[in-house]
């Protein structure tokens, strides 16, 4: 190591590690000077337990990953450095990632593990794709309650042995249980909607909820991020994709959901949706009339500020002015409206059907948003 082992010693159990583990998380290298290479022993130790140690016999363990990953890749045995240079670099950083995600680590590598958590950042180590940096980031300090919620919903996804020091620092943090507390999650999210100055700064963690096991939660979280995107767009544009994949979810309140967002994000900033927009016609003939209603509402928002595109959709909607659920009736003028009032040469061609619709029909709240459409488009 480039410094001693004491004052990295102090840096790990005192500078970074988090108030509540001080004392109780201790680590250990132990060098054993007279061996030819001077190996060590490296421990983590919780309530003097070892969670975790890496010592030099795990080289073994290496070996026979590497040579596992050699054959796979056609490299043949003590074939020559210089022939085969770009594969032999790749091969030892493979078996050495693939090691430390099996948790059976030489102890030569942990210096270099150290430093380079030591010399990132702590977003970047969180994301290492080094298990054992991600060890000794989970319980740094600067790691606060928002990251380890966000944490907390996929931890499953880490190596079993590193399970054990996420739910550790959740433990101690309280992360554990307020993550499998429904009602008072959803209750947060709710605080959160009303607080709309933290909304920027909170996207990844309302993301990250997306994957939450409860289907409330996600809807929740899809109307929030839905909220989120209108106001910034852009800052969204990283959760689209995961958003766009509730489009086929099997749970109508999701598709719903899902189309919705898409809608609010959409008449932020059209360019973020634009590759899902197409396939979100597919939901006027949903089975489910909310989600019918949930397509309605996002074209109404898309076309608020990028109206042409709907130019020859418009029969599309002229359906929905025939739908069998009156919820759906009754906003399906409402679109017509919106776009009578930015493009009216889109919806003139409609106007006897909107007129007809707003002299017969039995729902008094579907030929007032007929009139409506009318108006609109003839004022223009």
């Amino acid at each position: 190591m480039s410094e001693s082992w004491s004052k990295i010693r102090k840096i790990l159990e005192q500078d970074r590690l988090c108030l509540k583990l001080r004392g109780r998380v201790r680590y250990y290298y132990t060098l054993y000077r007279k061996s030819h290479d001077q190996a060590a022993l490296f421990e983590v130790k919780v309530d003097e337990k070892a969670y975790f140690r890496a010592t030099p016999f795990n080289e073994a363990h290496y070996d026979e990953v590497f040579d596992k990953l050699r054959v796979d890749w056609g490299v043949e045995q003590w074939a020559s450095w210089d022939e085969y240079e770009t594969e032999y670099e790749y091969l030892d950083k493979e078996a050495e990632l693939r090691t430390a995600q099996d948790g059976i680590v030489d102890s030569y590598y942990i210096p270099s593990y150290i430093q380079r958590y030591l010399n990132q950042s702590i977003a970047e180590s969180l994301e290492d794709e080094n298990a054992v940096v991600r060890m000794f980031a989970i319980l740094d300090r600067r790691v606060g309650k928002r990251t380890l919620l966000k944490l907390a919903s996929n931890v499953d996804s880490q190596p079993k042995w590193l399970q054990k020091f996420y739910r550790l620092r959740f433990d101690v943090e309280g992360i554990e249980k307020k993550r499998l507390k429904e009602s008072e999650l959803y209750k947060e999210l709710g605080i959160l909607t009303d607080d709309n100055d933290k909304w920027e700064e909170s996207i990844p963690y309302v993301a990250s909820l997306l994957d939450h096991e409860s289907v409330k939660i996600q809807a929740k979280a899809l109307w929030l991020l839905g909220e989120m995107g209108l106001a910034y767009p852009r800052q969204v544009q990283d959760a689209v994709p995961a958003i766009a994949s509730f489009l086929d979810s099997p749970e109508p309140l999701l598709r719903e959901r899902a189309v919705n967002a898409l809608g609010r994000i959409g008449r932020g900033d059209y360019s973020v949706i634009e590759p899902y927009w197409t396939d979100m016609f597919r939901f006027v003939s949903d089975e489910e009339p909310k989600v019918r209603l949930g397509f309605i509402w996002a074209s109404e928002n898309i076309a608020t500020n990028t109206p042409d595109i709907y130019e020859k959709h418009m029969s599309v909607f002229e359906k929905l002015l025939y739908d069998s659920d009156d919820k759906v009736r009754m906003e399906a003028p409402e679109i017509f409206r919106v776009l009578g009032k930015r493009r009216p040469e889109f919806v003139k061609p409609y106007l006897e059907r909107l007129q007809e619709i707003a002299d017969t029909d039995e729902n008094r709240v579907v030929r007032i948003h007929c009139l409506g459409a009318i108006k609109a488009t003839s004022v223009k």
